[in-house]
């Protein structure tokens, strides 16, 4: 048992006994001890513990919760506990103060077990997936991107501590009509470095002017497509722009998933295969 869970077992029984012992000297009446809770207070100010034991008893000792408590912390006994002091409060909170032993205990906790400190099996082990970053691959990688990127990871993290099996998920939209898009423009601006206006922009064409510098790159006008042997659109090139724009935006992708997300376990793409780097082997190399 950690050291806050045996506060919370050390203050329900002592505010148990405290009542056992004021039914005892008459200042409760005889009745069935009722259920009660403690919790941290909203408001840290008012103690670090607080039980509402004196407002639960008002039925069944039927008094006052304000008396209540006071016949509790009249008979309250706080030694060999974490606590050095309570107060009542309000209809009848009763507040309580921690001594130096949690905090020593606390530490000593940690250094016990430091990587396990904090954990708990809140999830029960079941099964979450935290989808984060997914960039657009048809764009360069921005500052939402990072931030996603930290937060994602973070929340996997969490629910991870909390004792849910969490993965991680970075998803590359490189498939559909997003894509069909994208290697249209490419397909256009590649062209057009050879024959200028005469080829007619997509009217629904990425207008950004990283797609005209991927046009102009070695590794899109280099090699088989060469703008002296193709002057027109043509299937043949445009599945072979497709590839290399598919290869191009997931390398970029790839890249600067692994700046802004290096811990990330699983990476899929739309297509559904197993990850980044095996797409790449098919698609690009």
């Amino acid at each position: 048992m950690d050291t806050y869970a045996k506060a919370v077992s050390q203050l329900k029984a002592a505010v148990e006994a405290a009542m056992k012992k004021a039914v005892a000297a008459g200042t409760l009446p005889e009745a069935e001890l009722p259920e009660f809770i403690v919790e941290v207070p909203a408001d840290t100010s008012h103690g670090d513990f607080a039980t509402n034991a004196a407002m639960a008893g008002a039925k069944a000792f039927r008094m006052p919760p304000f008396k209540i408590a006071q016949a509790i912390t009249e008979n309250l006994d706080l030694s060999g506990t974490f606590f050095e002091k309570c107060e009542t409060a309000g209809p009848g909170f009763i507040n309580f103060f921690l001594g130096g032993d949690f905090y020593a205990g606390t530490v000593r906790d940690i250094l016990r077990d430091p990587e396990g400190y904090g954990s708990s099996d809140f999830g029960k082990g079941e099964k979450v997936m935290v989808e984060f970053v997914s960039a657009n691959p048809t764009g360069p990688m921005h500052m939402g991107n990072a931030r996603g990127g930290a937060l994602g990871d973070c929340l996997a993290s969490v629910l991870s501590k909390a004792g849910y099996q969490a993965y991680r998920e970075f998803y590359v939209n490189d498939a559909g009509n997003q894509i069909e898009k994208f290697a249209s423009s490419l397909e256009a601006r590649y062209l057009q470095i050879y024959k200028g206006d005469e080829i007619v922009f997509p009217e629904d064409g990425y207008q950004g002017g990283d797609i005209t510098d991927l046009g102009r790159r070695d590794r899109i006008s280099r090699g088989r497509l060469s703008g002296r042997r193709h002057h027109r659109p043509c299937e043949r090139i445009q599945q072979r722009v497709r590839r290399r724009a598919a290869g191009c935006q997931l390398r970029r992708a790839q890249k600067g998933s692994r700046r802004l997300c290096p811990a990330q376990e699983h990476q899929k793409d739309a297509g559904g295969h197993g990850g980044l780097q095996d797409h790449l082997r098919q698609v690009v190399l």
